[in-house]
């Protein structure tokens, strides 16, 4: 995309179920710096929970069956199931990251994005909508879907001048029904009265989400 559209343009990543793992893993990956935001849609927290707990509902013995299923992604798909997975790679993840589930998916628990929410180290918000199935939120309420960050606030503090980045990051907010507060370049906040850059930190962050 950024190939395709240009580094300026802001890219939010996201996915459903599988897709939302997919975009979780590459949430722990060295992404571009114009995707500004990753949007989980009912994601698994690793391939092995979601195998598990499906041939467990199949009521065949876990214990058994699993090995084979891991030994044919090996054999057919040339992978290691267990190599990675999307609650390992937001534990990495330094991008924004929106956690979207319904609260009565029968496929995969709700209970899996609220452990990859409690993992992810990045800025994070977990949005539940009530009586929606698997893949069904926006179906369920559309409102709630597209305001995921209403009455949020996030801060970008440039010490330099910028225009891409800090207008990509603005724009991607404000997408998302959220504000921005902040400052462009150094000369226009306290640190030109010798403020540190902690200092700063800890003071904006009492007004940003």
């Amino acid at each position: 995309a950024t190939k395709r559209f240009g580094k300026e343009r802001p890219i939010i990543i996201g996915g459903i179920s599988m897709g939302a793992a997919t975009v979780m893993m590459a949430a722990g990956e060295d992404l571009p710096e114009n995707v500004v935001c990753v949007m989980s849609d009912c994601g698994y927290s690793s391939a092995k929970d979601i195998i598990c707990k499906v041939v467990k509902e199949m009521k065949l013995p876990v214990k058994i069956i699993y090995p084979f299923i891991k030994l044919g992604a090996k054999l057919y798909g040339g992978f290691d199931i267990e190599e990675t997975s999307p609650i390992e790679a937001v534990a990495r993840s330094k991008t924004p990251t929106i956690f979207i589930h319904g609260d009565v998916d029968s496929f995969v628990p709700h209970s899996m994005s609220v452990e990859c929410f409690n993992a992810c180290a990045s800025t994070k918000k977990i949005v539940t909508i009530e009586g929606a199935g698997h893949g069904l939120a926006y179906v369920a309420n559309p409102e709630k879907y597209q305001d995921a960050c209403k009455h949020k606030k996030l801060a970008t503090l440039f010490y330099e001048p910028s225009t891409r980045p800090r207008l990509s990051f603005e724009a991607a907010m404000m997408e998302l029904g959220g504000g921005v507060l902040g400052f462009s370049e150094a000369q226009s906040s306290s640190a030109a009265k010798g403020e540190s850059v902690a200092d700063t930190a800890k003071t904006v962050s009492c007004y940003a989400d």
